[in-house]
């Protein structure tokens, strides 16, 4: 995870892989893709974001250790 405090965002990237397109996940929160519509990062707008981490693991399919690894690092409720 790499945060800019002075601009209020973070990053969480989940892989090296080339992001084909980004998609917007709520008010605060981005999600890279790649050209098979896996994740491949997370971008807060703001470190103050609400982050679905079970909405994001649930739509993106995303393995319950990632999933827990992610709610660790951003918070999030349980599932």
């Amino acid at each position: 995870m790499r945060v800019d405090a002075a601009g209020d965002c973070a990053y969480v990237a989940l892989t090296n892989s080339e992001v084909a397109r980004t998609e917007p996940f709520g008010d605060s929160v981005l999600i890279d893709l790649d050209d098979d519509d896996r994740l491949r990062g997370i971008e807060l707008l703001t470190l103050t974001a609400d982050v679905d981490v079970c909405g994001i693991a649930n739509r993106y399919d995303l393995p319950d250790t990632v999933r827990d690894e992610l709610r660790s690092i951003l918070g999030g409720e349980s599932s």
